[in-house]
């Protein structure tokens, strides 16, 4: 799928931006910046996770990262990791925001799910649940247990 193609199907599905995320979006990074600057030509933000560390960045990788709205940095560290960040897996990544960030928008730390169900009863759930919500879903669901030890 093409750059235009995409930001055409995120525009048609009234979604308001973009996250691009792993592999590695700025190893490809003129065509990371170049999907940055067509999404803003169409009034979409763009959110980019990177491994990189700011002094790692030279040239367009740096554009990318001083163009993206939001931008997720540094590797993630496993002895690092907590379920109470906002948008991060370990303490060490840091949030950089190079747009105004809206008022509605709750940025406090904690757990953050979702759990999005489709038309046949699939489910998806993204973030970490709490072993709370996942015993709710399950009463509620059925045989959910089996489906989120892979997430």
């Amino acid at each position: 799928m093409s750059a235009e193609q995409l930001v055409h199907s995120t525009i048609e599905n009234n979604d308001v931006g973009l996250t691009i995320l792993g592999g590695e979006p700025l190893d490809q990074a003129e065509e990371t910046l170049r999907l940055i600057e067509h999404c803003h030509s169409k009034g979409l933000d763009i959110m980019v996770y990177t491994g990189y560390e700011m002094d790692e960045l030279k040239e367009s990788k740096l554009k990318c990262v001083e163009t993206a709205d939001i931008v997720i940095i540094g590797r993630y560290v496993d002895s690092l990791r907590s379920e109470e960040l906002l948008w991060r897996g370990s303490t060490n990544q840091k949030i950089i925001w190079n747009s105004t960030i809206p008022p509605e928008i709750d940025l406090s730390e904690r757990r953050q799910t979702e759990i999005h169900f489709d038309s046949k009863g699939k489910v998806k759930i993204l973030g970490y649940p709490s072993e709370k919500t996942l015993t709710e879903l399950e009463k509620r669901h059925g045989r959910l247990r089996s489906l989120t030890r892979d997430i």
